[in-house]
């Protein structure tokens, strides 16, 4: 049975990206260590942190490109448009068995606008006309 996968994600950016060629050096592909916290768990009447979940998010093409273009820092945002989850299994340097989580990446939006933080607000232009809001229009040369 054949089934898509479609997801959102956003996390910050835990380490700086690793950009490399691929294999046959046709193109880029991109990896961004991410972090992301899981939800808040109620134990007992209390209120406990949910855990954090580190990941790798992989890109390719011209995607990875966008990428190395955004000059990532860590601690930005982004969201990520899930196309694929791979699981990977791993031995570390003391030859312990580790797994980590890779989400493989459809579309990437850098340093989005967060809704629980404050969009940055702009003043309004400066009037250039010369006239005054509040009264008519002057004529004649400007006193000093």
């Amino acid at each position: 049975m054949h089934g898509t996968l479609s997801c959102t994600l956003t996390a910050f950016v835990h380490r700086p990206p690793h950009i490399a060629p691929t294999r046959n050096q046709s193109s880029l592909w991109a990896s961004i260590p991410i972090c992301l916290r899981l939800p808040d768990v109620l134990e007992d009447a209390t209120v406990r942190p949910g855990r954090l979940h580190y990941a790798q998010v992989k890109a390719f093409g011209l995607l990875a490109t966008r990428i190395q273009d955004a000059s990532l820092n860590v601690g930005d945002w982004i969201t990520v448009t899930v196309r694929d989850i791979q699981a990977r299994v791993y031995l570390n340097g003391q030859n312990q068995p580790r797994t980590s989580i890779d989400y493989i990446a459809d579309a990437i939006v850098f340093r989005p606008a967060l809704p629980d933080r404050p969009t940055p607000t702009t003043a309004p232009a400066p009037d250039m006309t010369g006239t005054p809001s509040n009264s008519t229009p002057q004529t004649g040369p400007q006193g000093r």
